[in-house]
């Protein structure tokens, strides 16, 4: 572990955790950007996972403040699980891919839903999907269908557009390192 996040103002409520091979480095900036430009109403730990051989990746997340991690070289769920032991005191977390960016004030929207519901354990909003140039191609907007069929259809929610309460995460272990690429 490396660096000390020190994104946003007082007690930091959103852990965001940047799994990475540092393979992109023009996506992983935008990436980055999108985060620490969340503003300060918006205190966010953010822990970048990372092969310990890619320096530069290590060095720019260190640079915005991250929390840099070895990525243990088991796939998705243990690189996400890495970076949620990283957790301190934060309520809410939600991760990023590399290739993947936050909309501007999208992590207070989602923070806002989930502390207008203390019942909620996950809020989500749309997902726009973009091609190498940036061009939006498609945007998910499954909504309210995509928590009414989730118990027995396909998982429509976005999980780049999904924040959870980690204390419900952590009641069901965190993520299973058995499924490797999801």
């Amino acid at each position: 572990m490396e660096g000390v996040s020190t994104l946003g103002t007082g007690a930091r409520d959103i852990l965001v955790v940047l799994p990475t091979l540092g393979e992109r480095p023009e996506m992983l900036e935008r990436a980055l950007q999108s985060v620490t430009a969340q503003g300060n109403d918006n205190a966010v730990h953010l822990v970048v996972v990372v092969p310990r051989e890619k320096a530069k990746a290590r060095s720019r997340a260190r640079e915005l403040g991250a929390t840099v991690v070895d990525d243990p070289g088991k796939g998705m769920s243990a690189a996400i699980n890495a970076g949620l032991a990283m957790a301190t005191s934060e309520k809410y977390y939600i991760w990023l891919g590399d290739d993947d960016a936050y909309a501007p004030g999208g992590l207070a929207v989602l923070k806002h839903l989930l502390e207008q519901d203390n019942g909620a354990v996950v809020a989500f909003g749309a997902c726009e999907y973009v091609d190498d140039m940036g061009k939006v191609v498609w945007t998910s907007r499954a909504g309210a269908l995509a928590a009414r069929i989730l118990g027995f259809g396909p998982n429509l929610i976005p999980h780049p557009a999904a924040m959870i309460r980690l204390d419900a995460l952590r009641q069901v272990g965190g993520y299973d390192e058995n499924l490797r690429l999801a």
